[in-house]
């Protein structure tokens, strides 16, 4: 076959830093390498023998998310070691919906659909020379394969790294954001959502309102821009104007790196709460033929090698 003609698909490889902290703990010596493979290892063992189950709801959904179980494995990146989490998670109470094999099975709330192949690698980074200084942090590869849906992917990791080992996503200051934005130049993707739900009943007709057993309304504006000069994008980014909306969500994309900036419209304050999240993304082309091979050990790891050792460069 042409290579040309080859199906390719794509595996996404966010990376998400952990917020630092200080390896000296007043107790002993400050932590190492050993130390904090080790204390991840031993959370995973300690939910695998609790026989309790992390759930969660899905946003604005009776459905579940419900955490089975996780398997850690140490693997070797260069002159570290980092660990392999692959995590055996389901989506549960369900009230609609079938699924059909050799024959058709209605889902209810105790049926479960999942996979044993949520994927991310957390390596350890100590940052520092003087010993009594040094920070720790967790780099989080998550592994977006084909066959999932990349927001439920990213949603299942961060619950794990949060409610499970005790990792905290790292949030970013705005004006840190507006900074890395300004090293862009011209930016080339700008994305502004404003959305808001509303559940009050004064749109629904007053003739049938006492029938009425639910009601909602999504409003939403979606806006793209493209290489568009740092001085708009910072105006657009600190100028929102909410108009009937009360949340928004701001993407600032080169392709490689990417900037969340989730905000809020606080009425009681009168002001907005913004969140931002700064993630690096590459992704891996691979042929049709790989597919069969993309949850085996030693073709996640390779795949993962390669974007660690870009993103080392380029934050060297």
């Amino acid at each position: 076959m042409n290579g040309k003609n080859k199906k390719m698909f794509i595996i996404q490889v966010p990376i998400f830093t952990s917020k630092e902290k200080p390896c000296d703990t007043g107790m002993f010596e400050p932590l190492n390498y050993e130390e904090l493979l080790n204390g991840i290892e031993y959370k995973v063992k300690q939910y695998n023998l609790s026989g309790k189950k992390l759930k969660q709801k899905k946003k604005n959904k009776i459905k579940e998310i419900e955490v089975e179980s996780i398997e850690s494995k140490r693997v070797s990146i260069g002159e570290h070691e980092a660990i392999l989490l692959r995590i055996n998670a389901c989506e549960t109470n369900s009230i609609d919906g079938y699924v059909e094999i050799d024959r058709k099975i209605t889902l209810n709330e105790n049926s479960k659909i999942g996979s044993e192949n949520y994927i991310a690698l957390l390596y350890p980074d100590i940052i520092g020379i003087d010993p009594e200084e040094l920070v720790y942090r967790w780099l989080i590869f998550l592994y977006e394969d084909p066959n999932k849906e990349n927001k439920e992917i990213s949603s299942i990791i961060k619950l794990v790294a949060k409610r499970i080992l005790d990792i905290e996503i790292k949030n970013v200051k705005l004006n840190d954001v507006l900074a890395k934005i300004k090293k862009m130049g011209n930016i080339p993707e700008l994305r502004i959502r404003l959305f808001s739900v509303i559940t009050e009943d004064n749109e629904v007709d007053i003739m049938h309102k006492e029938y009425l057993s639910k009601f909602k309304l999504k409003k939403e504006k979606d806006i793209s821009y493209r290489n568009i000069p740092y001085d708009d994008t910072a105006d657009l980014i600190k100028n929102i104007d909410y108009e009937d909306f009360d949340s928004s969500e701001i993407k600032v994309s080169d392709g490689n790196n990417e900037i969340r900036i989730k905000g809020h419209l606080n009425n009681a304050k009168e002001k907005v709460d913004q969140i931002a999240e700064e993630i690096f993304n590459e992704r891996i082309y691979i042929e049709e033929e790989e597919m069969a091979h993309i949850y085996e050990e030693d073709f996640i790891v390779n795949k993962i090698k390669i974007v660690i050792n870009r993103f080392m460069k380029i934050n060297e």
